[in-house]
């Protein structure tokens, strides 16, 4: 707030001193001491004048002060109105609820009733039917009662109902015994079968698995003789081989022999051995390098005097 009245009496402040620099341009002509009192006067005038406007402005933000804090109460009011209203709002919506859910709890119970009194007449048609079926079951069985009552009159085996209803309970359990023994007997029997017939197929699977053993070992041992006979070809084979290249490397150390003597006897007729000539070698190498070396100084003669 303090800049806003700051840039106002800025704003009226320039104004002036534009109306009065008009003024001034036409009394230009004045003495520096005039131009200096004017604007003495002047600067008092817009003192007096921003003074002025400072108490406008106070009257006004008086003014507006007064006036927020009555919209402020207005505003309280308001607020207070809404609140109340709203509540009053918020119990009929209550209300209203209330009211809804009676309905509807009254509704769910005409339905439960209703669903009541259907099931019960379901359930009284159910026994109507029942009841029907029965006395049709006993005008059916009728027959059955009047037959053992005529049994127990005519036979002094049985005294009462009972005892006859007795013996047939008897008998009805020795056939059941009697058929469980049977189903026992007969599940006895295919377990024996079931057994028998997987003995008979492992015995194939072995009998087959031995067969194709015996093919394997077979030809294993057909391979093995075949072996045999390849290996005692290629043993016969390289005998030969191996003679062959010993009689072939007995030639070329009989000619390197040879060679040596020939040079040995060459120098022996020629100048005087040195410690190396006279160093006899003890190998095929050391003879066939002396005698490479002796070619080899004797083509440098001869390509000497050549």
């Amino acid at each position: 707030m303090p800049l806003v009245l700051e840039d106002y009496f800025r704003a009226i402040y320039e104004d002036k001193m534009l109306d009065k620099i008009s003024a001034k341009k036409d009394a230009y002509h004045y003495t520096p001491a005039t131009r200096l009192l004017e604007v003495r006067r002047e600067m008092a005038e817009v003192e007096q004048a921003l003074v002025a406007y400072k108490e406008e402005f106070k009257m006004k933000m008086d003014g507006l002060k007064l006036r927020r804090e009555e919209l402020e109460k207005k505003e309280l009011q308001l607020r207070l109105s809404f609140e109340k209203f709203e509540k009053f709002l918020k119990e009929n919506d209550s209300k209203r609820a209330r009211a809804l859910k009676k309905a509807e709890d009254e509704r769910n119970l005409k339905r439960r009733k209703e669903k009541d009194i259907m099931d019960l007449y379901t359930e009284t048609q159910s026994m109507i039917a029942l009841r029907n079926r029965l006395q049709r079951y006993l005008a059916t069985h009728k027959i059955f009662y009047e037959y053992m009552t005529r049994t127990i009159e005519t036979t002094d085996e049985y005294r009462e109902m009972r005892d006859i209803l007795a013996r047939y309970d008897t008998l009805y359990a020795i056939r059941e015994e009697l058929l469980l023994r049977q189903q026992g007997n007969f599940d006895a029997m295919e377990a024996l079968r079931n057994e028998h017939q997987q003995f008979m197929e492992m015995m194939e699977e072995e009998k087959l698995n031995c067969n194709i053993r015996l093919a394997e070992l077979q030809l294993c041992k057909d391979k093995a003789l075949s072996s045999v006979v390849t290996n005692d070809t290629r043993w016969t084979e390289l005998s030969q081989t191996v003679t062959q290249r010993a009689i072939i490397i007995g030639s070329v150390l009989l000619a390197i022999e040879n060679l040596h003597d020939l040079v040995v006897q060459y120098r022996a007729e020629g100048a005087v051995k040195s410690d190396e000539d006279s160093a006899e070698p003890k190998d095929a190498a050391g003879k066939l390098l002396e005698v490479k070396e002796f070619i080899l100084d004797l083509s440098s003669i001869v390509a000497k005097y050549s």
